[in-house]
């Protein structure tokens, strides 16, 4: 019988080995915590419930756009920044990772079992998340980043 969340659990720590732990790294328990409060408190809805998915929490203090390719666009907003991302859609994931640079996000993402993620920055200050209907969606400053994106513009005008 298939495990869907310890096999996945599993290929995700043979993707991310393949990477030096100063580049890529899997948090602490105590920075998971922080991660996941953060989260909560700058992107959650005030009342919200804690439900599976994250994506059903977010407040709607965001920009977002329904393409399958819209997840790549963020290299363009991440390469150069340390960033940390939940894989998976559960708040409750213990998959939170430390990525050094945006761009081996960008790398190591495409062999990953989890469609959804979200990132954020080591200060908080922006939200990126894509989910399994291929939305990508933007909160905090990320938001202007999308807004004047040529590919997000031009899929407006579609």
């Amino acid at each position: 019988m298939y495990n869907f969340i310890n096999d996945d659990i599993d290929k995700v720590k043979k993707v991310i080995e393949l990477y030096d732990d100063t580049n890529i790294h899997l948090l602490t328990v105590e920075q998971q915590e922080i991660f996941k409060v953060n989260l909560r408190k700058k992107y959650f809805k005030d009342k919200g419930i804690l439900s599976w998915s994250i994506f059903e929490m977010l407040n709607s203090e965001k920009l977002g756009v329904n393409d399958a390719n819209a997840w790549s666009w963020i290299s363009d907003y991440i390469i150069g920044k340390e960033i940390c991302v939940l894989l998976g859609e559960n708040y409750h994931s213990k998959l939170i990772y430390y990525f050094k640079n945006g761009v081996n996000f960008i790398d190591v993402y495409p062999r990953l079992p989890f469609l959804e993620f979200y990132l954020m920055d080591l200060n908080f200050t922006f939200l990126i998340g894509y989910n399994h209907s291929s939305c990508l969606v933007t909160m905090g400053k990320a938001i202007d980043w999308l807004e004047s994106d040529v590919r997000y513009v031009k899929f407006l005008d579609n």
